[in-house]
């Protein structure tokens, strides 16, 4: 849900798995973080020792010290809410 709206509907443990191998972790300084914004679908961001742990959506491995991360409840919920704001219509298919 996002707006009052459904935005994604379906088994969770189906949405998950359709994640797979296309979620990225790396641990960056906060100074890094407006530019990692900029260039790659960050899902989430967290604090961990003083240091922003960030989750990024990619096909394929987006290099620069990310690692694969298991994806997660949030990763699908902030996947989808992405596309919805980039593309309504796509976000229904």
């Amino acid at each position: 849900l996002a707006g009052g709206e459904l935005k994604l509907c379906g088994e969770p443990r189906e949405a998950i798995s359709g994640l797979a191998g296309r979620i990225w972790q790396k641990t960056i300084s906060r100074p890094e973080l407006a530019s990692a914004e900029r260039e790659f679908e960050v899902l989430s961001r967290r604090l961990a020792a003083g240091r922003t742990v960030i989750h990024v959506y990619s096909p394929e491995d987006p290099g620069e010290g990310f690692a694969p991360v298991a994806p997660d409840l949030g990763d699908v919920y902030f996947h989808a809410l992405g596309r919805a704001v980039e593309s309504p219509a796509a976000a229904a298919a």
